[in-house]
């Protein structure tokens, strides 16, 4: 069975304990698990121990939906961001730059912009006609690039569910797009020439016979 790195994320606890619990989406573990990927869950620890992590690695998986911070790529917060996690930002980029040479990586939601961000790409607040974010479950449809990963695997189209209240106003020079809404938001990439991809929508809370074949894929290249 492979083994993928799944970045946590913080989360306090309710009552006077102040316990701070790192965590992740349970149908993101339950969708590795069930393609023959065990999950190993990278909390957020010292930055000194990332490399140990990386030696015995063979994937890594970014996700999440904490907006990436805009001092990353030289803009400011606006009022469309949400709340910022500083600390997560820092070591996910970290560790993505560790990464990147040794490992294939998928970036879903959060970790899509980040891949986009450290490769010197840049995010803005969507405005559009288009539904991304909001109250309740959005939805929208993708047009695939018929020679992506997304082409091959879907087809011309895709309803996906959507959730991000940033998107991508510059790609970074070595990917390419796979995917796009119909207002022209790139929603998914990949590297010209890693084992990199990229989903901007949530991947796990698609059905198993959306969701799978892409997780399947991303095995096969480990």
């Amino acid at each position: 069975m492979k083994h993928v790195g799944v970045v946590c994320y913080t989360r306090a606890a309710t009552g006077p304990d102040k316990v701070i619990y790192n965590s992740q989406e349970d149908r993101l573990i339950e969708l590795l698990e069930k393609n023959d990927i065990l999950p190993v869950m990278i909390p957020i620890t010292s930055l000194e121990d990332l490399s140990d992590y990386l030696a015995w690695l063979d994937g890594l998986v970014l996700a999440g939906q904490t907006d990436v911070s805009p001092f990353f790529y030289g803009e400011e917060p606006t009022a469309q961001t949400g709340p910022l996690d500083l600390e997560l930002d820092q070591f996910e980029m970290t560790l993505l730059r560790l990464a990147i040479d040794r490992l294939p990586v998928l970036g879903i939601e959060r970790g899509a912009q980040l891949i986009n961000v450290a490769g010197g790409g840049s995010l803005s607040p969507i405005n559009s006609r288009i539904i991304h974010h909001g109250e309740g479950v959005c939805y929208h449809s993708l047009s695939n690039r018929r020679s992506s990963f997304m082409g091959q695997l879907y087809g011309a189209r895709l309803i996906v569910s959507s959730r991000h209240r940033y998107g991508l106003s510059e790609i970074a020079k070595d990917l390419k797009w796979s995917a796009k809404a119909a207002d022209g938001l790139i929603e998914a990439f990949e590297h010209s020439t890693k084992p990199i991809w990229g989903v901007q929508f949530p991947l796990h809370q698609l059905s198993d016979d959306l969701s799978c074949p892409l997780i399947r894929a991303f095995r096969q290249r480990l």
